[in-house]
């Protein structure tokens, strides 16, 4: 998220235009059907050998186009189930070509998703170019199935596929040519994982100087976020923007003096920094899986949060309450904040309770929680699954829990390692899932923020599943989440403001239906707390906090410079 910018092409610092960076250029044809990315001339990678449109090629053909490495197609390569191909034309011109329109691709390469920079996606087979000099010696066109299985098999892999991801991985493989601006030296398994400047950066400033000016990198793995936030409010980080608790906000105030840095907030610009997400296939129990399923009765349950009291208790007021509605201005906004940030989303116990007992959840035990309608007598009770990280998403949930109380609903509130909620979510497990609505301004590009685009979605994997198999397997949505789907699938298709309508109708339809609830948005709470040491110059007052932007690696770190010795002062 820092320091590995390698995508083709990049946004200003201010989040409104898409700039050149490692490609000077991305030119459309007319009909939209042909993306022409110019590169550098001279480029190299970071062992010295050359960087041309052959190592686009070599991806696409050898790595892409093989099962043994992505053993189905990504939605990043496809325009409503067509296929996207790689065509050179020179050693400095590469064409990206498909059947039907691609208007979203140019920038979708200047985001943070699979098919845009290979230190941050080639250990998945993805990234969109890989350096062919090096990675044939492990494939079987190059050396021979009996070679690359051999190779394999001594590295202890079980299949050549495998390993040669493994040997593509920046992330563990200090021998792999890279990119970007500083290239890694220890892997990311060791203690601290550690990072030198690229002497083939193609980085310059205005007097001609190479970047980065900062020589070494070098990050610790926290303990625990409590350890990670004393280190920070302590000063023993030069700068830190990950997992910052912003209700420790006052407490960094406090010691900001003593531990010589200065604290910044970046606000996220979309409405679920924290939301609720209930599973639309969740089918373990069928009293469950009514309710829901049921509109009304989602729409109840958003009514039934104290939004005010959730963003005083875990943003200190910093927040916009509401629903998942991007902010009002940007570029997928559904509309007015007065409509769209407040529906289905005002404090209402009378409504909700309302609501509640007119589609047969009228009968309460004697404490007030609404029964099941089986005929068991047992209390309805749905379970939330929440996670430790970024905020204290499992406190939140227990305060969702009481306000809950008010409606007659029991909510069980269960934390996991984060790693298990991901499971628990591929198997389709979990009934409600608490998180943040990642990169969810850029609907067109994160499109898993509006409709669930794949196995393990919180709010569908199986209707996941069905879009991106186009059908073939998952289970077919219902009407307007299909055509909420149908919308952000033709998406690419779409030149400018068709596009950003095909968005704003696909986010108006998620907040009328609550496929995700919002709680509170706009906040510095996910990544938006930035610590930096007074030391460090060149340091952005504030920058975009998005995931897909990749703060805070949008205000530039390759020229971020130390003004002293850090090791001295």
């Amino acid at each position: 998220r820092a320091i590995w910018h390698d995508r083709l092409l990049y946004w200003n610092t201010e989040g409104t235009e898409i700039v050149p960076n490692m490609a000077h250029s991305c030119t459309a044809s007319d009909d939209g059907k042909t993306n022409v990315f110019a590169l550098r001339q001279g480029h190299r990678w970071s062992d010295g050998a050359p960087f041309t449109a052959d190592d686009f090629m070599f991806w696409f053909e050898h790595l892409y186009s093989n099962k043994a490495v992505i053993p189905a197609p990504r939605q990043q390569m496809l325009v409503e189930g067509t296929p996207v191909t790689m065509q050179k034309i020179d050693d400095t011109h590469i064409a990206w070509v498909s059947e039907k329109p691609y208007w979203l691709l140019c920038e979708s390469q200047s985001l943070e998703q699979a098919i845009g920079g290979h230190a941050r996606m080639g250990r998945s087979g993805m990234g969109g170019f890989a350096p062919t000099h090096y990675l044939q010696q492990f494939h079987p066109d190059f050396v021979g199935q009996a070679k690359a299985d051999e190779l394999a098999k001594a590295a202890g892999f079980d299949d050549w596929g495998v390993h040669i991801k493994a040997k593509n991985s920046a992330y563990h493989n200090d021998e792999l040519p890279q990119i970007a601006a500083w290239t890694m030296t220890v892997p990311i398994t060791q203690p601290t994982w550690e990072f030198q400047r690229n002497a083939y950066s193609i980085w310059m400033d205005e007097a001609g100087n190479q970047l980065p000016y900062i020589d070494y990198i070098v990050m610790t793995v926290g303990e625990s976020l409590e350890v990670l936030n004393l280190r920070a409010i302590a000063g023993e980080y030069d700068s830190m923007a990950r997992h910052m608790d912003l209700q420790k906000l006052p407490v960094f105030l406090e010691n900001q003096e003593k531990g010589e840095y200065k604290p910044r907030l970046d606000v996220m610009r979309h409405g679920g920094d924290a939301y609720v997400c209930p599973n639309l296939n969740y089918d373990a129990d069928p009293e469950i899986q009514k309710w829901i399923t049921n509109v009304d009765f989602r729409r109840a349950l958003s009514m039934g949060i104290d939004r005010d009291k959730v963003n005083e208790v875990f943003f200190l007021n910093l927040g916009t309450p509401g629903s998942m509605a991007p902010v009002e201005g940007s570029l997928y906004s559904p509309g007015p904040d007065e409509v769209f940030r407040s529906m289905w989303s005002i404090h209402d116990l009378e409504t909700a309770n309302t609501i509640l007992d007119s589609i047969g959840l009228d009968k309460r035990d004697s404490q007030g929680f609404r029964l099941r309608t089986d005929g068991s007598g047992d209390r309805l009770t749905i379970a939330m699954d929440t996670y430790l990280s970024f905020m204290s998403y499992v406190q939140l949930g227990e305060m969702i829990k009481e306000h809950w109380k008010d409606i007659g609903i029991d909510l069980e509130v269960k934390e996991f390692e984060r790693g298990l909620t991901a499971t628990r979510r591929r198997a389709n497990e979990h009934q409600l899932y608490v998180d943040t609505n990642w990169a969810a301004e850029n609907a067109m590009v994160s499109t898993g923020s509006t409709v669930p685009t794949g196995n393990g979605h919180c709010s569908g994997g199986l209707y996941g599943a069905w879009f991106a198999s186009n059908g073939e397997s998952g289970v077919e949505p219902f009407d307007s989440m299909r055509r909420a789907m149908d919308l952000i699938k033709r998406g690419k298709t779409l030149k400018g403001n068709a596009r950003r309508e095909a968005g704003k109708e696909a986010w108006r339809l998620l907040i009328d239906e609550q496929w995700k609830i919002g709680v509170v948005g706009m906040t510095p709470a996910i990544q938006g707390l930035r610590v930096v040491k007074n030391h460090l110059g060149n340091i952005a007052a504030s920058t975009i906090n998005s995931a897909h932007h990749d703060n805070p690696g949008l205000s530039r770190p390759e020229q971020w410079y130390f003004k002293v010795d850090p090791h001295t002062h």
